[in-house]
């Protein structure tokens, strides 16, 4: 038997001697299994490579004249025999279509011809051998296994799929909860018409539990306690409002306009000054505050306020008539002048006002 067979007898043998164990311990056997698959798929290879040669030769065959010795590389030396019966061949050209056969001398050294249809099976036994081998070493060696199979993939840049910007979606929670506020909306609206200002009551409270942001129920709500007697409550709920919404104009006026009618001016102006500066107040709460200031001695805040809406509105005679009053209890003489004059010139004052104006020019011109 050749070296080759003996080689697939053992590695069959091996084969159906080994059995997986459930508790195997990693041993050196693993690493003569790799070794001896390293080696079979070298000579694997070897054997591809001949193959193909072989294949090459019987589909290109090579023509020679009359008298050439022909011989094929088979690892060997030439026969005798062969040379005679080639100088003693009639035709003009010879086909190589087999290898020659070898004298018995030389099939002594090898027992297998290696023509084509040999190395095909050789290298079918090899493969299957070599399959055999590797189920054997991936039963032996689990843990490795399971290591190559889990290995994290290395991401690919070009074949990465784009992920989508998420589009904005309402949850299903959010969707209900706003049917229940336009519900409750409707109910207190229809209460009010009505004049059930206590189910009014309970159905806006009801849609600031769901909804503490909205500021028009929070300032009906307020309207209602506030009518009720109840300041309190609307000053609480006045103030949770302006915690919530700080930059909001309206529900901060509110409450400084409940707080006047309180008698609680100073804190009424207390709360308009802490409009916050970087957002632009609306006229309503700027001709309040300056109106409060103004009575309430701040000069200063009332000045800067009438200006603010001289700024939008330059032909409206009552800023310039508030400037005017603000000027003069300031002591700025040839400032309240002007201004008073710029009032009386856009004939907006009533006639008591006029008077009033004309009498104040004539003191500080006098």
């Amino acid at each position: 038997m050749s070296v080759v067979n003996k080689m697939l007898s053992d590695l069959e043998k091996r084969s159906q001697a080994t059995k997986p164990n459930a508790n195997y311990v990693p041993s050196d056997t693993a690493d003569n299994n790799s070794k001896t698959v390293s080696v079979l798929l070298a000579l694997l290879l070897v054997l591809a490579i001949l193959l193909a040669w072989l294949m090459m030769r019987e589909q290109a065959p090579i023509e020679v004249n009359s008298g050439t010795t022909i011989s094929k590389i088979t690892g060997v030396d030439k026969d005798p025999q062969l040379d005679q019966q080639t100088k003693n061949d009639n035709a003009s050209d010879v086909a190589l279509k087999e290898p020659p056969m070898l004298n018995a001398a030389n099939q002594a050294n090898v027992d297998v011809v290696l023509d084509g249809e040999s190395i095909k099976e050789l290298v079918t036994r090899l493969s299957e051998s070599v399959e055999k081998l590797q189920v054997i070493e991936q039963k032996n060696n689990p843990l490795q296994v399971a290591e190559i199979n889990h290995a994290p993939k290395k991401p690919d840049p070009f074949n990465e799929p784009v992920e989508k910007a998420a589009k904005p979606t309402m949850s299903v929670a959010s969707s209900q909860s706003s049917d229940s506020v336009i519900a409750l909306q409707q109910e207190a609206n229809r209460q009010l018409q009505a004049g059930d200002k206590s189910g009014a009551k309970k159905n806006l409270s009801r849609i600031l539990a769901i909804e503490p942001r909205d500021l028009n129920a929070r300032k009906k709500l307020a309207s209602l306690h506030f009518g009720e007697g109840n300041t309190v409550a609307a000053s609480e709920l006045l103030q949770q409002g302006i915690a919530l919404s700080p930059s909001d104009s309206a529900i901060r006026l509110m409450l400084a306009r409940l707080l006047f009618r309180s008698d609680k001016a100073d804190d009424s102006l207390q709360v308009l000054k802490k409009h916050p500066r970087n957002v632009i107040a609306d006229d309503e709460l700027l001709s309040f505050r300056a109106a409060l200031a103004e009575k309430q001695g701040d000069y200063s805040q009332a000045i800067s306020d009438y200006s603010q809406l001289i700024e939008r509105q330059k032909t409206n005679a009552r800023w310039w008539l508030g400037l005017a009053v603000s000027q003069d209890k300031k002591s700025l003489r040839q400032a309240a002048i002007s201004s008073y004059r710029q009032a009386q010139t856009l004939n907006q004052l009533s006639e008591q006002v006029s008077t009033f104006v004309q009498q104040r020019l004539a003191v500080l011109e006098g």
